[in-house]
């Protein structure tokens, strides 16, 4: 079974993967709070967080990933490739209190 190991810095979580069969090292991915203007905005009319994460997650491990770390049920992700070799996911919440209260547990409460 994987192993999660959370860190919670501003503006920055990382956190550490470790897979018991195929890796003798822990691995160690970086996901990354994004705030823009756009991201203000989907924050405060569509309950959406933005995350930039390692291209080699996919929509399921970051759904799985985010909902251990945050306790929380996950409405709808959306993903996309950048040009830095990442990629930037759309996380979509349920309700407003949910999201505001994410934000304020990861360091971040300027909305």
């Amino acid at each position: 079974k994987n192993k999660i190991i959370r860190k919670y810095k501003q503006n920055k979580i990382q956190i550490s993967l470790i897979f018991k069969n195929y890796l003798k090292e822990p691995t160690f991915y970086d996901i990354k709070l994004e705030i823009s203007q756009k991201s203000r905005f989907l924050i405060k009319n569509y309950n959406t967080i933005t995350f930039r994460i390692d291209k080699r997650f996919s929509k399921k491990n970051v759904k799985n990933l985010l909902e251990n770390l945050l306790d929380t049920k996950i409405k709808k992700i959306n993903s996309l490739n950048t040009f830095d070799n990442k990629k930037k996911v759309l996380v979509s919440f349920y309700n407003t209190t949910e999201t505001e209260d994410i934000l304020v547990s990861l360091g971040y409460n300027h909305l």
